[in-house]
């Protein structure tokens, strides 16, 4: 079988596959479900008809369930051969790459074609040595490069091996994620010569960038650590840094963020007492901007209809009745916080137990500080 795929992409690819797999796998419960459900039915309708008497006139409502019932049987069982043939079809993908895995990843044997060491340098001008073997593929170079120099195989994704001609100063792509000169095979490329290759290390284009790097500091806020030091750019650079050398894929997000920050935790000072009180009010301070940005009308600022809306309340209930998060939420997505406190809701309104009170019960201070951080 020929390698078309990095390791990183096959490991991928099983992973989408096995997703699908069980998205099949849970409609087949449903299906299977409903389709014993069908047929009870239809054999307790079955089962009355035979018992009515000839010129029964509930024969006709009978023969009509009992045939919109088979209907919907067979469409169910055509459902379930359709999704029959998709599980099979993710099987046979799951398998057919889990064969492609680790493919030329093992040790290069005494029996290959014709070993070779290539000598890799780094911007940095640090020097790795890969083992190879000129009759493999081009597409596994930069896999046997990682797995030799205990690299995480999703850094291969942003690899750009570059052969340097030092009379044009110019450089010719040896094998990146676009170029990977499928067909061919090291020799092929590489042809006589044995050139060092430079590696350049894309940066990492991350949609979630922030998101991690709040999460970092969370962690290091609950671990009492000083995280003041480092800018969003520096801790995204160090859990980058950290990713590339660790191999973590079985683990979720905040676990891999986690493992990071305990292998750099001497990088960070312990926070002293007031140092913890002013972290402390910090988060605190971004719990309420996160929300008084999630309650905050998103649509039409339908304020009228939320100031109508409180004096019905008050009116029924009296000005000390205590509202119930559910009216709370319709409240809050008609208008803002500070415009149902000029409504007339007051904090006695708030019930003590909605995990927000202290936001509502302090409001004007928390925005204040908030402006001003």
């Amino acid at each position: 079988m020929s390698l078309q795929f990095t390791q990183y992409e096959i490991s991928k690819k099983i992973n989408d596959a096995k997703k699908t797999l069980n998205i099949y796998m849970n409609g087949k419960k449903s299906m299977e479900k409903r389709l014993r459900s069908r047929q009870k039915r239809l054999e307790y309708f079955t089962t009355r008809l035979s018992q009515l008497p000839e010129n029964s006139s509930k024969k006709e409502k009978y023969n009509h369930r009992i045939q919109y019932l088979t209907n919907r049987i067979q469409t169910i069982e055509a459902c379930d051969r359709y999704r029959d043939g998709k599980i099979n079809e993710m099987k046979q993908q799951m398998e057919q790459y889990e064969s492609m895995r680790g493919m030329y990843l093992s040790p290069i044997s005494s029996q290959a074609s014709e070993v070779i060491t290539l000598v890799v340098r780094l911007l940095s001008g640090d020097l790795f040595e890969v083992v190879v073997d000129r009759s493999h593929p081009m597409i596994g170079f930069a896999d046997q490069f990682a797995n030799q120099n205990h690299y995480a195989e999703c850094v291969t994704t942003r690899m750009v091996f570059l052969i340097m001609s030092e009379e044009e100063e110019k450089h010719q792509i040896f094998w990146s994620p676009e170029e990977r000169h499928i067909g061919k095979s090291i020799g092929d490329v590489l042809g006589s010569e044995l050139p060092i290759l430079n590696l350049i290390i894309r940066p990492v284009e991350d949609p979630d960038y922030l998101q991690k790097v709040t999460i970092m500091r969370k962690i290091l806020y609950s671990l009492k650590r000083n995280d003041s030091i480092f800018s969003n750019e520096e801790l995204f650079d160090l859990y980058n840094n950290w990713r590339m050398t660790h191999n973590v894929s079985s683990m979720n997000r905040y676990q891999k963020l986690k493992a990071c920050i305990d292998d750099h935790l001497e990088m960070f000072n312990q926070l002293s007492e007031d140092e913890m009180v002013a972290k402390t009010h910090h988060w605190e301070l971004v719990a309420f901007c996160q929300f008084r940005h999630n309650y905050h009308p998103r649509r039409h600022h339908h304020l009228q209809t939320g100031r109508n809306m409180i004096r019905h309340i008050l009116r029924e209930n009296g000005n000390d009745v205590v509202l119930g998060v559910y009216q709370l939420v319709w409240l809050l997505r008609l208008m803002t916080v500070g415009e149902m406190l000029e409504s007339g809701i007051r904090i006695q309104n708030i019930p003590p137990t909605w995990k927000y009170y202290r936001f509502v019960a302090n409001w004007y201070n928390y925005v204040r500080e908030a402006d001003n951080m």
